[in-house]
């Protein structure tokens, strides 16, 4: 062991106590001290920590910043440490940057020189090894190349850096000339006028400046709002604006106050406990915007039951249950007026409960009620068919046979009006059991069974006299001997024969041309055309029928001529027809509906609706798949209608650019999906 660890291992420190001639040697006594500093501590021991104190100090509240540290293992010292860093890091390469001019211009033979020699201290070291100071002496060489190398970049770099700044004042000067200088004399760019530069001067887009005048209209140009642009609407979508012209109302301008409640309380229905003081005549209302909805439950049909309630119409009733309906009568005992539309749990167990009751119903309309048989229905008209004065029902398979329309013609004499549509079992013995009805006005038959056109034509042969109101539809068999029975008619006002394959264009014009019956107010005929042709063909129009009042409309440049055509084989509503029913009834019609009648001519419909004879009460047109319906026809509709608030016109591709006035809702018109766009006292599209 030597004299300086026998003197450490002993605890002896002084140092003059060592060997003298190991101290003489230079560098030892650092070491040394180093050594002796190192055993002592590793002697002693290090001091520790009271592991009781720990977490005994005070501490305060944390902030966000402080947990969020505490999160990521983010320490105080460590962020001190690395600020210590940056700044070290940061004085360093200073230090670099300040010797690299000096180290640009030093003779590399100088450099090697002072490379090459070591300090006195290093060769007085005999500890050192040569292999050692050779790998030394190299990489302080390739250390000395590589900050030359170093400099001369950077030298390069901020020699192009200089370049690019001068370039770019170059650009900064020149764009400075097209600054506003105020007081300067410029030309406008404009109009070329020579003015005095102010600081209100606007610049024009292409760099120049612009007079107090031209400055103006630019600002005003910009000021002026661009256009509306309508967002396209969804395919398969419609808004509410488009829903309520589908449906024929077409107001513009805000609601009235009673829409405005109506349309509150249906909006609100899920928190009413009761309508309270509602006038009886907004039930309808309502009962159709909560049916449409499909909210017409058991909760909701209690707001509309009231004990002297005399009328009911549900439009929905598929959620009720039978319990619910049974539930009608027990509130409303005075019930007169009775319509359930889709009461598909309407059992026999409900009639029943009315026929016990003694209900007094005097109108009844059920639709689907597939679950009553006929038994009931025999009874229900045994009992209560003296009171009755309307019956309707339409979807039945299994129910309401011929057996019972016997027993309604028997023990319902005060019957007035009869309506029976897609009742399966109904066939051509049912029309001769209808006709043992004296009193009825008011009829609509639509049978799927075959039924003999000679039958439907006595039947109306005999009740016809009192009949108001006629509407045969599906009778596709039913010949020109039908309308021969109608003309016997002389209290009709509203006709409607839908859906016919045999009825001549001329038997119609007949009809219309010799009848003593009043103005129609509905007229209907749909789908009377020959079906075994698609194209649509004129009908060939005689001579001597002459245009009444042409007006301003030069028909021969709008005529269509289609004699390459198929010749017309003379079935259907056609051109010929239309004529005489628009002199017959034109003065009194409210309602026309000419929808797939594709034989009507242009010259016809431009004889009607000239824009000059005028038809004051039709409020209702649709002219559906009549294709020779052009915008010049739809003008004069405008024209010659002006009470006009609804035009059908599906199918009528004829019609481009169209000016609707304000208050008339067109629907189906090909382009109607572009929107309308409101413009003054009228829309256009």
């Amino acid at each position: 062991m030597s004299t300086a660890s026998r003197a450490v291992v002993c605890g002896k420190f002084d140092i003059v106590s060592l060997d003298t001639e190991i101290l003489s040697r230079p560098g030892y006594q650092t070491k040394l001290k180093a050594s002796i500093g190192l055993a002592w501590n590793r002697y002693c021991g290090e001091p520790k920590m009271n592991p009781n104190r720990q977490g005994q100090g005070i501490r305060g509240p944390k902030s966000a910043l402080t947990d969020f540290l505490a999160a990521n293992n983010v320490s105080a010292v460590q962020i001190q440490e690395a600020y210590r860093r940056r700044q070290t890091r940061e004085a360093e390469r200073q230090n670099e940057e300040g010797q690299q001019a000096q180290e640009v211009n030093a003779d590399p033979d100088t450099i090697d020189q002072d490379v090459a020699e070591p300090d006195e201290d290093d060769m007085e070291v005999d500890d050192v090894d040569e292999a050692q100071q050779a790998k030394k002496r190299k990489r302080q060489e390739q250390v000395a190349i590589n900050k030359i190398k170093k400099s001369k970049k950077v030298a390069k770099e901020k020699a192009r850096l200089k370049a690019k700044s001068e370039e770019d004042d170059l650009v900064l000067y020149g764009n400075a000339k097209s600054k506003i200088i105020p007081g300067q004399i410029d030309n406008c760019e404009e109009c070329n006028k020579r003015f005095t530069v102010t600081p209100y001067t606007r610049e024009a887009p292409n760099g120049g400046l612009l007079c107090a005048k031209c400055g103006k209209i630019q600002e005003d140009a910009k000021k002026k709002k661009p256009a509306i642009k309508r967002p396209a609407i969804p395919k398969g979508r419609r808004s509410k604006a488009q829903s309520n012209m589908m449906e024929g109302y077409a107001h513009i301008g805000t609601k009235s106050l009673r829409d405005t409640c109506i349309q509150r309380v249906a909006n609100s229905i899920e928190d009413i406990e009761d309508f309270g003081d509602i006038p009886p005549s907004l039930y309808d209302p309502l009962s159709g915007i909560l049916s449409k909805r499909r909210v017409m439950n058991s909760r909701t049909i209690d707001l509309f039951l009231k004990p002297d309630n005399k009328r009911i119409v549900i439009y929905d009733a598929a959620e009720l249950k039978t319990d619910d309906f049974m539930r009608i009568f027990q509130i409303c005992p005075r019930l007169e007026i009775l319509d359930l539309r889709l009461c598909g749990q309407l059992k026999n167990k409900v009639i029943d409960f009315i026929v016990e009751r003694r209900v007094p119903l005097r109108e009844v309309r059920l639709d689907a009620c597939n679950l009553i048989t006929d038994e009931k229905w025999q009874k229900f008209f045994a009992e209560l068919g003296i009171h009755l004065e309307s019956f309707q029902s339409s979807w039945l398979d299994i129910a309401l046979s011929n057996a019972t329309i016997g027993s309604m013609v028997k023990d319902c004499p005060n019957l007035k009006r009869l309506k029976l549509k897609k009742c399966f079992l109904l066939d051509n013995q049912t029309l001769g059991l209808l006709q043992g009805f004296k009193k009825l006005q008011h009829l609509s038959l639509e049978f799927s069974q075959y039924t003999e056109p000679a039958s439907l034509t006595t039947l109306i042969s005999e009740i016809g006299k009192d009949l108001r109101s006629l509407c045969l539809r599906g009778f596709t068999n039913a010949d020109n001997t039908l309308l021969e029975a109608i003309g016997r008619c002389r209290r009709l006002k509203k006709l409607a024969i839908i859906q016919n394959d045999c009825i001549t264009d001329k038997a119609f014009a007949e009809l219309f041309r010799h009848w003593s019956n009043p103005p129609l107010e509905q007229a209907t005929f749909t789908s009377c055309r020959d079906p075994s042709s698609n194209l649509r063909i004129p009908s060939e129009e005689p001579e001597d029928i002459p245009l009444e009042k042409p007006g301003k409309i030069p028909l021969e440049e709008l005529e269509k001529v289609h004699s390459e055509q198929p010749k017309n084989t003379g079935v259907g509503f056609s051109s010929v027809a239309f004529r005489a029913l628009m002199k017959h009834s034109g003065r009194g019609l409210k309602k026309l509906n000419l929808v797939s009648c594709r034989t009507i001519s242009l010259r016809a419909l431009l004889a009607v609706f000239d824009g000059q004879t005028i038809y004051p009460e039709l409020v209702d047109i649709d002219v559906s798949f009549v294709q020779e319906v052009d915008t010049t026809v739809v003008a004069g509709i405008f024209k010659s209608c002006p009470k006009l608030a609804r035009l059908t016109a599906f199918g009528c591709f004829e019609i481009k650019s169209l000016r609707i006035p304000r208050g008339i809702a067109v629907i189906g018109v090909p382009t109607w999906q572009e929107g309308l766009i409101q413009e003054g006292t009228e829309v256009v599209m």
